[in-house]
């Protein structure tokens, strides 16, 4: 096993014979103080305890730093209402990650091999997971490694026999009630008796699976996604235009850019679809997260849904700086951003009381080169989310609003030939891209 020295390695080991061989590969082939172990008891089972203390014991006679962590996975499972299985993944990883990151390990592996790799892609493939669910596991994936997983559970059980590598059993393993296990002893043994290099086709599938899957994913436009302070805008129209593959493809890169991803299930894609085939006023479809997609006239957006904003909860003096504004980054400055959109006034027309704040009942508005009207038609004629105007600054004295951060700058405060100091307003972008 060749792996990098300059870089510290967290093994997550359980124990049983696929970490243990993983853990005596790396003992075999790399220094010591290269890599650390980190074992976890779940609490499920009487045994959690003992099989720590053996990974423990084990990695002190072989001189290997040894963390052991206790989850409560039960309770959370309660709590948070989800499976013993999924509860058990989430304070699994998040207990590795917070060590990994803890004592400064920039690669976490795991012991994952070619039939769990199996395992996945039939489970995901059940759960109508799509292309991406059976392209299964990436043997390197962010920091995640998994350096055993092009080999079989008879190899591995094979090698640890015949290197006489000491492993405990699980019990639980056994117990078909939990889906992953059903697969294992039920489905897979009867694929095998259909084609006994079963494990090695269904590999060899999600290795194609995940070729085609980022062909696909390269088709996937979204240089017309805009992503701001965590909201997601894309003009309806141009969306329309994709292949329904590409469409479903798209929303999911934006998911992912807004930080949301493994709880967006096909039928929360689909939804979003259909609600851009809608044409009747606004509609929005509710998502995971307190997420929540809208359309509204040509823009679909996909926010947080939060409590409205109201006036009095924030007002910010009218003076240069960055600021706070209800999740969102605004900026008044002497000079223009360099990747953001921004409005230009001039600053000595701006009233002394000026202040930053939501917009109010009664607000009027005399756009650049335009009449006064009331701020409310102003944003329905320019056809404005009605979701997202309780958010939005405006820069005001009284009644009158003087320019609309991120919309317009107003008739009032426009740069003119005398004009002698500008001033520039601009909501300052949460990123450049969508990747």
């Amino acid at each position: 096993m060749k792996q990098d020295t300059n870089k510290k390695y967290l093994l997550a080991v359980s124990g049983g014979v696929d970490s243990m061989v993983m853990l005596y590969t790396f003992i075999a082939n790399m220094p010591t103080e290269s890599f650390a172990v980190v074992t976890i008891n779940h609490n499920i089972r009487a045994e959690g305890a003992f099989d720590c203390n053996f990974v423990k014991q084990y990695c002190t006679e072989n001189g290997v730093t040894c963390f052991v962590k206790s989850i409560d996975v039960k309770g959370y499972a309660l709590a948070s209402r989800q499976s013993i299985e999924t509860a058990a993944r989430q304070l699994r990883y998040k207990a590795i990650n917070d060590v990994a990151d803890t004592y400064g390990y920039d690669v976490v592996c795991l012991a994952h091999h070619a039939d769990d790799n199996a395992e996945t892609v039939l489970l995901h493939i059940t759960r109508g997971g799509g292309l991406r669910g059976a392209t299964g596991m990436k043997r390197l994936q962010g920091r995640y490694f998994r350096p055993l997983l092009k080999m079989s559970k008879e190899e591995i059980v094979n090698f640890a026999h015949s290197n006489q590598i000491p492993y405990v059993e699980d019990k639980t393993n056994a117990d078909v009630a939990y889906k992953r296990n059903l697969v294992r002893h039920e489905v897979l043994p009867a694929l095998k008796q259909i084609n006994p290099y079963a494990v090695k086709a269904l590999n060899s599938f999600a290795a194609l699976a995940e070729q085609e899957d980022d062909y696909l994913d390269s088709l996937a436009d979204v240089s017309f996604v805009s992503i701001e302070n965590g909201v997601a805008s894309l003009p309806v129209s141009r969306f329309n235009e994709f292949h329904p593959v590409l469409k479903a493809r798209i929303i999911r890169k934006t998911m992912r850019a807004l930080g949301y991803y493994k709880d967006i299930e096909q039928s929360h894609v689909t939804s979003i679809i259909n609600l851009c085939k809608t044409t009747d006023g606004e509609q929005s479809v509710d998502l995971p997260f307190s997420l929540a997609a809208r359309r509204s006239y040509d823009l679909l957006t996909v926010y947080e849904k939060r409590e409205t904003a109201r006036t009095d909860d924030c007002k910010i003096p009218f003076v240069e700086g960055e600021f706070d504004f209800f999740g969102q980054r605004i900026a008044v400055s002497d000079k223009p951003p360099k990747n953001d959109f921004f409005l230009m006034a001039d600053k000595d027309k701006f009233p002394s009381d000026c202040v930053i704040r939501t917009r109010k009942e009664g607000d009027v508005f005399a756009k650049f080169g335009s009449g006064e009207k009331k701020l409310k038609d102003y944003l329905i004629d320019i056809k404005y989310p009605q979701h997202l105007r309780d958010r939005l600054p405006v820069v005001a004295s009284g009644k009158n609003v003087y320019a609309v951060f991120g919309v317009q700058i107003g008739e009032k405060v426009k740069v003119s030939p005398d004009t002698e100091n500008k001033i520039y307003l601009y909501v300052a972008s949460s990123s450049d891209d969508v990747r």
